[in-house]
C-alpha cells in the first residue's frame, strides 16, 4: 500500500549535524552509549517508515 502523502524533506542540515558532533564528543562515555541507542533507534524508525512507502 503506497502513501500518498506529500513527503516532507527531513534531512538534518549541515549546522545540525555539526551541534550533534560537538555534543557527543563532549559527551561522557555513558552519554555516549545513549546517544547512539537514540540514533539507532531513529535510523531504524526511518528505515521502517520508508518501506512502508
Amino acid at each position: 500500500m503506497k502513501n500518498n502523502t506529500a513527503e516532507k524533506n527531513n534531512a538534518p542540515s549541515a549546522a545540525e549535524i555539526a551541534a550533534v558532533v560537538a555534543a557527543f564528543k563532549s559527551a561522557t562515555r555513558e552519554e555516549q552509549l545513549v546517544l547512539n541507542g537514540v540514533m539507532l533507534g531513529m535510523a531504524t524508525q526511518r528505515s521502517i517508515t520508508e518501506r512502508a512507502g
